[in-house]
Protein backbone atom coordinates (compact mmCIF):
# COMPACT_ATOMS: atom_id res chain seq x y z
CA UNK A 1 0.00 0.00 0.00
CA UNK A 2 1.54 3.28 -1.13
CA UNK A 3 -1.65 5.28 -1.50
CA UNK A 4 -0.24 8.51 -0.05
CA UNK A 5 -2.00 11.60 1.20
CA UNK A 6 -3.77 14.73 -0.02
CA UNK A 7 -2.72 18.11 1.35
CA UNK A 8 -5.76 20.32 1.97
CA UNK A 9 -5.27 23.79 0.42
CA UNK A 10 -6.75 26.84 2.14
CA UNK A 11 -10.17 28.03 0.99
CA UNK A 12 -8.94 31.30 -0.46
CA UNK A 13 -9.85 32.63 -3.93
CA UNK A 14 -6.91 32.50 -6.32
CA UNK A 15 -4.75 30.12 -4.31
CA UNK A 16 -5.28 26.90 -6.26
CA UNK A 17 -3.66 28.29 -9.40
CA UNK A 18 -0.48 28.74 -7.34
CA UNK A 19 -0.28 25.23 -5.85
CA UNK A 20 3.21 23.81 -6.23
CA UNK A 21 4.50 27.05 -7.73
CA UNK A 22 4.29 29.68 -5.00
CA UNK A 23 2.04 27.90 -2.47
CA UNK A 24 3.52 24.94 -0.63
CA UNK A 25 2.74 22.57 2.23
CA UNK A 26 6.13 21.34 3.51
CA UNK A 27 8.88 23.60 4.80
CA UNK A 28 11.37 20.71 4.79
CA UNK A 29 10.68 19.98 1.11
CA UNK A 30 10.35 23.52 -0.24
CA UNK A 31 11.98 25.85 2.27
CA UNK A 32 15.08 26.13 0.09
CA UNK A 33 12.94 27.65 -2.69
CA UNK A 34 11.90 30.63 -0.59
CA UNK A 35 15.20 31.81 0.83
CA UNK A 36 15.15 35.55 1.47
CA UNK A 37 11.55 35.95 0.25
CA UNK A 38 8.37 37.28 1.89
CA UNK A 39 6.50 34.33 3.36
CA UNK A 40 3.00 33.92 4.83
CA UNK A 41 2.04 30.91 6.94
CA UNK A 42 -1.72 30.42 6.62
CA UNK A 43 -3.01 28.65 9.73
CA UNK A 44 -4.28 29.18 13.26
CA UNK A 45 -2.78 26.31 15.28
CA UNK A 46 0.49 25.37 16.97
CA UNK A 47 1.78 23.88 13.73
CA UNK A 48 1.35 27.22 11.95
CA UNK A 49 3.50 28.91 14.58
CA UNK A 50 6.08 26.10 14.37
CA UNK A 51 6.20 26.63 10.60
CA UNK A 52 6.70 30.37 11.02
CA UNK A 53 9.53 29.81 13.50
CA UNK A 54 11.11 27.21 11.24
CA UNK A 55 10.94 29.48 8.20
CA UNK A 56 13.14 32.03 9.99
CA UNK A 57 16.04 29.77 9.00
CA UNK A 58 15.25 30.61 5.37
CA UNK A 59 13.98 34.18 5.52
CA UNK A 60 13.70 37.08 7.99
CA UNK A 61 10.35 38.17 6.50
CA UNK A 62 7.65 35.82 7.82
CA UNK A 63 4.04 36.45 8.91
CA UNK A 64 1.23 34.26 10.24
CA UNK A 65 -2.22 34.67 8.67
CA UNK A 66 -5.01 32.73 10.48
CA UNK A 67 -7.44 33.75 7.69
CA UNK A 68 -10.06 34.98 10.13
CA UNK A 69 -10.04 31.77 12.20
CA UNK A 70 -9.86 31.79 15.97
CA UNK A 71 -6.28 31.46 17.11
CA UNK A 72 -5.85 27.93 18.45
CA UNK A 73 -2.17 28.00 19.38
CA UNK A 74 -1.30 27.60 23.04
CA UNK A 75 0.30 30.16 25.34
CA UNK A 76 3.81 28.81 24.75
CA UNK A 77 3.44 29.34 21.00
CA UNK A 78 1.93 32.79 21.60
CA UNK A 79 5.00 33.63 23.70
CA UNK A 80 7.28 32.51 20.87
CA UNK A 81 5.46 34.72 18.38
CA UNK A 82 6.04 37.67 20.68
CA UNK A 83 9.63 36.72 21.48
CA UNK A 84 10.62 36.37 17.81
CA UNK A 85 8.45 39.34 16.75
CA UNK A 86 6.53 37.51 14.04
CA UNK A 87 3.54 39.58 12.84
CA UNK A 88 0.06 38.02 12.92
CA UNK A 89 -2.55 39.27 10.42
CA UNK A 90 -5.82 38.01 11.85
CA UNK A 91 -8.21 39.33 9.18
CA UNK A 92 -9.87 37.00 6.70
CA UNK A 93 -8.03 36.76 3.38
CA UNK A 94 -10.34 37.94 0.61
CA UNK A 95 -8.05 37.09 -2.30
CA UNK A 96 -4.59 35.92 -3.28
CA UNK A 97 -3.36 38.30 -5.91
CA UNK A 98 -1.03 36.62 -8.38
CA UNK A 99 0.34 36.87 -11.87
CA UNK A 100 0.04 33.48 -13.56
CA UNK A 101 1.25 31.15 -10.78
CA UNK A 102 3.35 33.72 -8.92
CA UNK A 103 1.82 35.17 -5.73
CA UNK A 104 2.18 38.93 -5.36
CA UNK A 105 0.10 39.85 -2.31
CA UNK A 106 -2.66 38.88 0.11
CA UNK A 107 -5.80 41.03 0.03
CA UNK A 108 -7.59 41.12 3.38
CA UNK A 109 -11.26 41.69 4.12
CA UNK A 110 -10.56 45.16 5.54
CA UNK A 111 -9.10 46.22 2.17
CA UNK A 112 -5.46 46.12 3.25
CA UNK A 113 -2.79 44.33 1.24
CA UNK A 114 0.37 42.58 2.35
CA UNK A 115 3.01 41.93 -0.30
CA UNK A 116 3.90 38.23 -0.21
CA UNK A 117 6.00 35.99 -2.46
CA UNK A 118 5.11 32.56 -1.06
CA UNK A 119 2.46 30.87 1.08
CA UNK A 120 2.75 27.78 3.24
CA UNK A 121 -0.36 26.28 4.78
CA UNK A 122 -0.98 23.91 7.68
CA UNK A 123 -4.65 23.21 7.11
CA UNK A 124 -4.16 19.46 7.34
CA UNK A 125 -3.91 16.25 5.32
CA UNK A 126 -6.22 13.48 4.17
CA UNK A 127 -4.63 10.03 4.36
CA UNK A 128 -5.79 7.56 1.70
CA UNK A 129 -6.29 4.59 4.03
CA UNK A 130 -9.73 3.38 2.93
CA UNK A 131 -8.56 0.15 1.29
CA UNK A 132 -6.14 -0.62 4.13
CA UNK A 133 -8.93 -0.15 6.67
CA UNK A 134 -11.22 -2.46 4.69
CA UNK A 135 -8.50 -5.10 4.92
CA UNK A 136 -8.29 -4.62 8.69
CA UNK A 137 -5.09 -2.58 9.01
CA UNK A 138 -4.73 -0.57 12.22
CA UNK A 139 -4.21 3.19 12.10
CA UNK A 140 -2.43 5.48 14.55
CA UNK A 141 -4.15 8.43 16.23
CA UNK A 142 -3.24 10.69 13.30
CA UNK A 143 -4.95 8.37 10.83
CA UNK A 144 -1.81 6.84 9.30
CA UNK A 145 -1.25 3.11 8.75
CA UNK A 146 0.72 1.52 11.58
CA UNK A 147 3.82 -0.35 10.37
CA UNK A 148 6.85 -1.99 11.94
CA UNK A 149 10.45 -1.34 10.88
CA UNK A 150 9.98 -3.70 7.92
CA UNK A 151 6.82 -1.91 6.76
CA UNK A 152 4.51 -4.75 7.86
CA UNK A 153 1.02 -3.63 8.83
CA UNK A 154 -1.16 -5.32 11.46
CA UNK A 155 -2.55 -7.55 8.69
CA UNK A 156 -0.46 -10.51 7.63
CA UNK A 157 0.97 -10.16 4.10
CA UNK A 158 -0.04 -6.49 3.91
CA UNK A 159 2.74 -3.88 3.80
CA UNK A 160 2.64 -0.09 3.53
CA UNK A 161 5.15 2.59 2.59
CA UNK A 162 5.38 6.32 2.08
CA UNK A 163 3.24 9.21 3.28
CA UNK A 164 0.30 6.96 4.20
CA UNK A 165 2.50 5.69 7.07
CA UNK A 166 3.99 7.78 9.93
CA UNK A 167 7.02 8.54 7.74
CA UNK A 168 8.19 12.06 7.02
CA UNK A 169 6.45 12.96 3.78
CA UNK A 170 9.28 13.09 1.26
CA UNK A 171 9.72 11.08 -1.93
CA UNK A 172 13.20 9.85 -1.05
CA UNK A 173 11.92 8.46 2.26
CA UNK A 174 8.90 6.87 0.56
CA UNK A 175 11.19 5.22 -1.98
CA UNK A 176 13.44 3.92 0.79
CA UNK A 177 10.45 2.52 2.64
CA UNK A 178 9.30 0.85 -0.56
CA UNK A 179 12.69 -0.83 -0.87
CA UNK A 180 12.54 -1.93 2.78
CA UNK A 181 9.05 -3.35 2.22
CA UNK A 182 10.21 -5.20 -0.91
CA UNK A 183 13.10 -6.79 0.99
CA UNK A 184 10.78 -7.78 3.83
CA UNK A 185 8.27 -9.30 1.39
CA UNK A 186 11.04 -11.26 -0.32
CA UNK A 187 12.37 -12.53 3.01
CA UNK A 188 8.94 -13.36 4.41
CA UNK A 189 7.94 -15.29 1.28
CA UNK A 190 11.23 -17.22 1.36
CA UNK A 191 10.82 -18.17 5.02
CA UNK A 192 7.21 -19.24 4.37
CA UNK A 193 8.34 -21.40 1.45
CA UNK A 194 10.78 -23.18 3.75
CA UNK A 195 8.23 -23.61 6.52
CA UNK A 196 5.63 -25.09 4.14
CA UNK A 197 8.13 -27.08 2.06
CA UNK A 198 7.14 -25.16 -1.05
CA UNK A 199 10.77 -24.77 -2.03
CA UNK A 200 10.99 -28.57 -2.16
CA UNK A 201 8.47 -28.71 -4.99
CA UNK A 202 10.43 -26.12 -6.93
CA UNK A 203 13.64 -28.01 -6.24
CA UNK A 204 12.09 -31.27 -7.39
CA UNK A 205 11.44 -29.79 -10.82
CA UNK A 206 15.04 -28.65 -10.99
CA UNK A 207 16.31 -32.09 -10.01
CA UNK A 208 14.21 -33.74 -12.69
CA UNK A 209 14.78 -31.31 -15.54
CA UNK A 210 18.00 -29.39 -14.94
CA UNK A 211 21.66 -30.06 -14.31
CA UNK A 212 21.95 -29.38 -10.58
CA UNK A 213 25.60 -30.20 -9.81
CA UNK A 214 28.72 -28.82 -11.46
CA UNK A 215 31.13 -31.31 -12.99
CA UNK A 216 33.94 -32.41 -10.72
CA UNK A 217 37.27 -33.15 -12.31
CA UNK A 218 39.50 -35.61 -10.51
CA UNK A 219 42.99 -34.54 -9.59
CA UNK A 220 45.75 -35.76 -11.91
Amino acid sequence: MATGIFHIPPEIPGVRECLGHSMFFCKDCDGYRVRGKRIAIVGANNEAVDYALGMLSYSPCVIVAPNGERQRWDEQHADWLREYEIPVHQEKIRDVEHRDTKIQSLLFADGSRVKIDYIFTTRGDVFHTGLAEELGAKLDRDGKIKVDQCMRTSVQRLYAAGCVTPANCQMIIAAGQGAAAAQAINRDLFEESLAHHELRRFRQVQLEEEKTAPERVAAK
